[in-house]
């Protein structure tokens, strides 16, 4: 009988080392992290870490004017057990455009090439949205992207809560997301952001609807259903002082507003959201120099804002005319010269088409169109 004990901790030992040794590699090939540790060539100093978007499998680093990116050496966390070809850490010049970084996965299985590139470039301050396509991965949803002139590189400035809904709504087609783009623009295409219903899916979730948005910035899909507020992540860095956000738009609200729990506010009305912020992007923390990035908690109140140009409620015209809207920077504090000459602001410009949607709240059918939006800069 002891001897029988004795074998039943040897047998389960075995049992689980060889469930251990069977475990099938992991077959995922994602860049998750970009590390740059030349912090000096950065526009931002505290931003050395850069998240890969899998949307379009590119990541494009901004670096100061003066920067040499003849012999750049960018480290990559990868998914687990896969691998980089150029290796992690190998230096390449990138004068001549994007290099190419093909990940394999653990099992061998599943490759995926990402397009790294460094410029030198300053952000536009005129959008057209003339240049927009479907996601690289799947092909569901557009994403629009910048070019500058006399460069061929794509700068995905724009960022949509799109890769949230896709979580909500796997099988809708492109022209079924909150935000689409439209044929017809001031001049050319412009964007369509429409407040969707997000189906049983989103009332399992208490997260009812979407409104379409559009933003400079990113949109963290990580975040999107354990705190969507943070999926949202405003602002790029700037070295101007705007004065003006103007552009075009039309407005419809949709005829029930709703809360977050889904019950009809028979007294509320539904209202579009158009502003452009400036902030600090960077704060000091017990003597160390941190980034400062806004979300959907905070973009409008943080003590970072230096200026903000709103939409005033008020001034909002239903129309199925295009309307001029020319909105004023307000200063709430003093622009710092130095601080713009390295890069401590962020910028964002963001539309939505219901005032309330990242708390969940607004009208189904409610729809913004924009187009042909610039910044007025000293």
């Amino acid at each position: 009988m002891k001897i029988k004990f004795l074998l039943i901790p040897i047998f389960f030992t075995g049992l689980l080392s060889s469930c251990i040794q069977d475990e099938a590699p992991n077959a995922e090939a994602d860049i998750e992290y970009c590390v740059i540790k030349d912090k000096n060539i950065l526009k931002n100093l505290a931003d050395t870490l850069f998240k890969a978007n899998t949307d379009h499998n590119r990541i494009t680093i901004r670096v100061k004017t003066e920067a040499d990116i003849t012999k750049l050496a960018p480290e990559f966390v990868l998914t687990e057990g896969a691998t980089i070809n150029p290796l992690s850490g190998s230096a390449q010049d990138f004068t001549k455009g994007a290099v190419l970084y093909t990940v394999t996965s653990q099992d061998k299985k599943w490759q995926k090439t990402y397009e790294v590139s460094f410029s030198r470039a300053e952000m536009r301050t005129d959008f057209h949205f003339e240049h927009f396509e479907l996601n690289t991965e799947n092909k569901k949803y557009y994403q629009w992207y910048e070019v500058l002139p006399d460069d061929e590189t794509k700068y995905y400035d724009w960022a949509t809560g799109n890769p949230g809904f896709k979580l909500a709504k796997a099988l809708a087609k492109p022209d079924e997301y909150p935000t689409v783009t439209y044929a017809s623009g001031v001049r050319g295409n412009a964007v369509k952001l429409e407040t969707k219903s997000t189906g049983s899916f989103g009332d399992m979730m208490n997260m009812r609807l979407a409104a379409g948005n559009l933003f400079l910035g990113t949109f963290d899909a990580e975040y999107a259903l354990k705190d969507a507020m943070k999926a949202t992540c405003f602002g790029l860095p700037f070295s101007e002082e705007p004065l003006e956000l103007c552009g075009y738009y039309k407005f419809k609200a949709g005829e029930n507003f709703q809360d977050k729990q889904g019950i009809i506010l028979p007294d509320v009305k539904d209202y579009c959201d158009i502003y452009g912020v400036l902030y600090e992007n960077t704060q000091i923390v017990n003597g160390v120099k941190e980034n400062v990035m806004l979300h959907g908690d905070d973009v409008l109140t943080h003590p970072s804002i230096v200026a903000l140009a709103r939409i005033k409620q008020e001034d909002i015209v239903e129309s199925d005319d295009w309307t001029e809207f020319r909105l004023t920077f307000d200063y709430k504090k003093e622009l710092s010269n130095e601080r713009l000459k390295n890069y401590d602001y962020n910028l964002s410009i963001v539309f939505a088409s219901s005032v309330e949607g990242a708390s969940f709240r607004g009208a189904v059918g409610s729809v913004l169109y924009v187009d042909e939006v610039s910044l007025i800069c000293k």
